[in-house]
Order: structure tokens, then C-alpha cells, then sequence
């Protein structure tokens, strides 16, 4: 039985795309310590790692559990937008 992941890395070839990158950008809804439990930013780094290449993992959030992820193969890992906090008001 193969996993997920390696089937859909199969699939789409990503070890042929890899080839001459420098960079793999992956998203995840949430980047947390249970992105390093095989999910697909966890998968997609580990391929980028086999071919030298960077990853950086972009969520919809990140919490401060998952600096797990580094020893992953994720190199960085970013949230889409600011804390709520950092957001000003709308003039509405």
C-alpha cells in the first residue's frame, strides 16, 4: 500500500519539475505540528530535499507549534495575511 502523498507525487510528475528549481512553494490551510505527520507540505518538501531544492510552506495560518517542520524539510514557513491585529480597520 502506497500513501497518499507518494501517490499524488507520482502522478504529477514532481520529480521531473523539480529538475533545475531552486525553489518549491507549498500551502497547507493551517501550517502546525501536524504538518509534519505526512501531509502534503511534509511530502512535497521531502521531494524538493532529494533534488537540493528550498521549500517554503505558505498557510492559511501558522501556529507556533510548527517549528517542527524545519527538521522536515521546510525552510520557511509563512502565513497568506497579518494577524488580525496588524490589519487596520476598514473606514466602512
Amino acid at each position: 500500500m502506497q500513501s497518499g502523498i507518494d501517490t499524488v507525487l507520482e502522478a504529477t510528475g514532481i520529480s521531473k519539475h523539480l529538475e533545475g528549481a531552486d525553489l518549491m512553494i507549498t500551502d497547507e490551510g493551517q501550517v502546525d505540528f501536524q504538518t509534519t505527520f505526512g501531509k502534503t507540505p511534509s511530502g512535497v518538501a521531502k521531494a524538493a530535499r532529494q533534488h537540493g531544492v528550498s521549500t517554503v510552506a505558505i498557510g492559511g495560518g501558522t501556529t507556533d507549534d510548527a517549528n517542527d517542520v524545519f527538521e522536515h524539510g521546510i525552510e520557511g514557513r509563512h502565513p497568506w495575511q497579518a494577524p488580525s491585529d496588524r490589519i487596520p480597520a476598514s473606514p466602512l
